[in-house]
This record gives C-alpha cells, sequence and structure tokens, in this order.
C-alpha cells in the first residue's frame, strides 16, 4: 500500500475534525451518532499518529 503524502493526512485529518465538530453539534445524540463520533475520534488519533510519523522521515 503506498504512503499518503503529508499534505493528504493533514486534509483528511481537518476533514475528521471538522465533522466532529458536526457530530458534537448540541441537540439529541443518539446510539448512532455517538458511535459514529466514538469512530471519527481514532480516525484522528490514527491520522495525528500517521503524521507524526511522516514527519519524523
Amino acid at each position: 500500500m503506498a504512503k499518503l503524502s503529508l499534505e493528504n493526512i493533514e486534509l483528511m485529518l481537518g476533514d475528521a475534525k471538522e465533522m466532529l465538530e458536526v457530530l458534537e453539534a448540541p441537540g439529541e445524540v443518539d446510539a448512532g451518532t455517538k458511535e459514529l463520533i466514538q469512530l471519527t475520534k481514532e480516525q484522528i488519533e490514527e491520522l495525528e499518529e500517521m503524521k507524526k510519523e511522516r514527519e519524523a522521515e
């Protein structure tokens, strides 16, 4: 599998953070949304780790 460029990782990270803001907006949060919020947080963590690895290269 090809490595993502730092630019692509940063774009994906920005998108994930924006999505998290939308999901956590005030209002009722159902079980499906809670799961999506958790998955988005995990994705952000993974992308931040990928970014650190790319920056270290």
